[in-house]
């Protein structure tokens, strides 16, 4: 091969971590985010790992009867002096965020998450190399990775824990060398894999798949004929050596037993309540990562992450089949194994083609055909280009192909174009998304320092229980292990998960006296009792206090009202909240509809659709601010509830004629129904008149 095709091989390889380490720069959108600093600062000041969430307000009490207490979540359980513990799988990557946002705040996590993904990255392309994948192959292999995993190269555990599973397969890709047994593994290769397992063990719940690799290699090597004798003993002596080792450092945590059996206890439990193919009863299943994979969710043509999946999907095919002709157990073992782990649910997508896809693409490479396939490709395969031959061969065309890709890539994350398209909340650059976490709700808390209790939506709990100084007691946080499933039950009742539901019956019985609501049905709910006022707004979340609450005086003096407002303000304000034109606007939009504001909430809606008149879904909060303006239009006696409705039917007709959603034309239906009863209703009162 010559210098210009291996440095282009190379440099694709180089765009592709580039473009991965891009999508790694970016405005932190985690929900779970809040609960892991406030865990790990605990951690910090008493030395202890966090077991048991002692400021949930909901758990149940210690002295409850062990008959009547709730039935305990998987690695979960009552001690003795019946507080309700959980084995924390992810202690000490907590304790690592918390350190970092200690020494430089907001800033040191954005930094420690573009080193986390760059490790990872870089470990990837080691693995791939150790086991003598083609570089063009490698960079297309990393972009297809980052094109797939991005939604979860987000700062969590599991990116800690990611990186511990690459270092241990690149340690077990040095026994082989072209396809052929290099030597047992060497003591040092043993003791770095029992290492990094309690390394593993510590970080996050993935840890088995770590003596998963193991295991794999050391149950396909008891099938390899083709290694002497003398060496295969050692090596399986080894390997068993490395996969027992790993599996008594599984012992070592805080915990021993309890956490080393409980990703067996969560998938027994997943499965018994079929929370993976869901939807479902069970609380659980609110978790929208639990769920199986689905591809194309949303049509094929726009979702990258499953076009990515299926070219990763068909490398894994041709890798089982030359593993297969081959009779390399050992890969055909790991491959098909990491591959089901993909499919198990959306949150493993990630971790199953980390180390599947590279295992893959070296079967494939040790394939009989291979040889002269890649002979055909680099030497013999002109390019041709307007009926002339312009090129060395199909190598150097792939190798550019790729290269261009990821470009295209990096330069649609640095614009946001690839998180539009997948409609996902990412958004290039640093700092905290005020728009999607509740950074501003949680700052006025701290401000003004609420004496009653804090109850907040499900997506809006650990950011308020990580940013407000001190942390408070809550209803929840977003980790599920910290209470019953039955309690998480009662929690997502209340917050109007499953219907509406009154919720001044629960804010009684916990004495709460501050509510942080997301956009939504809750939000609605709340506002409908009247006992509530809404006293900061930003993005998709609002402050509300109780009026006649130990907090009445911030509600009196912070009240906010629709007379008082200004909507070109809270236009202006909106638009700052996120660099895509319209979206913050709709979502901001969808509050105000929420709190009744709906004069301003068509105004700014209004201006969304200016910005971005094809998006179905802010056509369709359209609507609902038209109606709801309508309905109060109509008890007021106000003449233009009449034009309200009939543009609510045009705004609905538009967002149908955008998405095809069929649901939308019952909506129609309906507004329309109301339009004629109105009519009707008109017609009657003008002939009454004299």
């Amino acid at each position: 091969m010559s210098i210009l095709r291996l440095d282009l091989a190379w440099l694709s390889v180089l765009a592709a971590v580039v473009a991965g380490l891009l999508a790694s720069a970016q405005v932190l959108t985690t929900e779970d985010l809040g609960y892991h600093l406030d865990y790990g600062g605990r951690f910090l000041e008493s030395g202890r790992p966090v077991d048991h969430d002692e400021l949930l307000y909901t758990l149940p009490a210690a002295d409850t009867p062990p008959d009547q207490r709730p039935e305990p979540g998987p690695g979960c359980w009552y001690d003795d002096d019946g507080r309700y513990r959980f084995a924390n799988a992810n202690w000490l990557s907590q304790v690592m965020m918390a350190a970092a946002f200690r020494v430089g705040g907001v800033g040191a996590l954005n930094v420690q998450l573009v080193l986390l993904v760059a490790a990872l990255l870089g470990l990837i392309v080691v693995l791939m190399h150790r086991l003598e994948v083609p570089p063009a192959a490698i960079g297309a292999a990393v972009l297809a990775f980052v094109l797939v995993s991005y939604p979860r190269l987000t700062l969590r555990p599991e990116l800690f824990g990611y990186i511990v599973l690459a270092a241990q397969a690149c340690l077990l890709a040095g026994i082989w060398r072209s396809g052929r047994f290099h030597g047992p593994l060497s003591w040092a290769v043993v003791a770095g894999l029992i290492g990094l397992q309690w390394l593993f063990v510590n970080l996050h719940s993935y840890f088995l798949l770590g003596l998963a690799l193991t295991g794999a290699v050391l149950v396909g090597s008891l099938g390899d004929r083709d290694v002497p004798t003398q060496s295969r003993r050692r090596h399986l002596l080894r390997l068993a050596v490395a996969a027992g080792g790993q599996a008594v450092v599984c012992l070592v945590n805080p915990w021993t037993w309890r956490l080393a059996v409980l990703p067996v206890q969560t998938v027994r439990f997943l499965r018994s309540h079929d929370i993976a193919d869901g939807p479902a009863a069970h609380p659980w299943t609110s978790m929208g990562d639990m769920q199986r994979v689905v591809l194309f969710g949303d049509g094929w043509a726009t979702d990258v992450v499953a076009l990515s999946f299926l070219a990763c999907l068909a490398a894994i095919v041709a890798g089982i089949v030359a593993a297969l002709m081959r009779r390399r157990w050992d890969w055909l073992l790991l491959i098909a194994g990491m591959t089901l782990v993909s499919f198990s649910a959306q949150r493993n997508m990630a971790v199953g083609m980390l180390a599947a896809v590279p295992f893959a693409l070296a079967a494939v490479a040790l394939a009989p055909w291979w040889p002269a396939a890649r002979a055909w490709c680099v030497d013999r395969a002109p390019v041709v280009m307007h009926g002339r031959v312009t090129g060395p061969g199909v190598a150097r065309f792939g190798a550019g192909a790729v290269l261009a890709a990821a470009v295209v890539t990096g330069s649609s994350i640095v614009t946001n174009r690839l998180y539009i398209l997948q409609d996902s909340p990412i958004r290039f650059g640093a700092g905290l998304s005020h728009l999607h976490l509740p950074i501003g709700a949680a700052r006025w808390i701290s401000e003004h320092e609420v004496e009653g209790r804090i109850w907040t939506s499900p997506l809006c709990s650990s950011t308020i229980r990580g940013f407000v100084d001190p942390s408070p007691p809550l209803n929840m946080v977003t980790n599920t292990w910290a209470y019953p499933p039955a309690v998480m039950q009662q929690v997502l009742t209340a917050t109007s998960s499953y219907g509406p539901q009154p919720f001044s019956p629960v804010a009684d019985r916990y004495g709460v006296s501050v509510v942080v609501a997301r956009s939504g049905l809750f939000l609605r709910q709340v506002v409908g009792e009247g006992r509530w006022v809404p006293v900061h707004a930003e993005g998709r979340f609002v402050v509300l206090v109780l009026r006649d609450g130990p907090d009445g005086h911030l509600a009196r003096r912070y009240a906010l009202s629709p007379e008082t407002a200004d909507t070109a303000t809270l236009i202006r304000n909106a638009r700052r909240l996120d660099p895509v034109p319209g979206l913050a606007l709709w979502l901001v939009g969808r509050v105000l509809v929420d709190l009744g504001w709906h004069d301003h909430a068509v105004e700014m809606l209004a201006a969304s659709l200016r910005a971005n008149p094809s998006q179905p879904r802010a056509w369709i909060a359209t609507a609902n601010a038209l109606t709801g303006r309508a309905v109060h239009r109509h008890t007021a006696g106000h003449p233009g509830a009449q034009a309200d409705l009939e543009q609510t039917v045009d705004a609905l007709e538009r967002a149908w004629s955008l998405s095809g959603d069929p649901d939308l034309l019952s909506s129609i239906t309906v507004a329309e129904q109301r339009l004629a009863t109105l009519r009707q209703a008109m017609a009657v009162a003008d002939g009454m008149r004299p």
